[in-house]
């Protein structure tokens, strides 16, 4: 998958380099307060994060990626879809700096990723989990087109999945 671009912001893969600016989302406590994979302690934790991230989209030609103001050139957060699961269906996922939030640009990226997972990729369903008290990334997944599916237990945390199946797909 080739990087592109939505309104506002541009999405490429992660490169090694990015480990100082990635942290400034990663190592933020509250960007994290409901990642699974919990807060990163040092830019040397974002950057072996990186490098599995680099990885996985070498071998599934895409996953999390950059995302990139246009504005600005900087790097302020990511998003995409990744397997992170044994069933391997593709898993929505954005983080974004926090003196960025209330900008739209979890809910623009959020859309750019289901349209690339869909048209680009071909998927046939995007999940995303969410706990059922972060209300703002639910209203960001409802926006994208995905709905409440299930409560389930993820990585140890009661979590909402949410689901989209391709529109073209009935």
């Amino acid at each position: 998958m080739q990087p592109f671009n939505s309104e506002r912001l541009y999405y490429r893969p992660f490169r090694r380099g990015d480990a100082a600016a990635a942290f400034a989302f990663f190592g933020d406590r509250e960007v994290m307060k409901y990642s699974a994979y919990g807060v990163h302690e040092t830019v040397e934790h974002t950057a072996g994060a990186l490098a599995n991230l680099i990885e996985m989209n070498r071998q599934h030609g895409y996953g999390l990626w950059a995302v990139i103001e246009r504005a600005t050139g900087e790097l302020i957060g990511m998003a995409g879809l990744a397997k992170f699961d044994a069933d391997g269906v593709p898993e929505l996922a954005y983080r974004l700096r926090r003196d960025r939030w209330g900008r739209e640009y979890g809910t623009e990226a959020a859309c750019a990723w289901v349209e690339a997972g869909f048209s680009t990729l071909g998927l046939s369903q995007i999940v995303a989990f969410v706990e059922p008290d972060h209300t703002v990334s639910r209203r960001i997944l409802e926006k994208a087109g995905l709905r409440f599916a299930e409560q389930r237990t993820y990585r140890g945390q009661l979590v909402d999945c949410m689901v989209m199946e391709r529109p073209d797909a009935a």
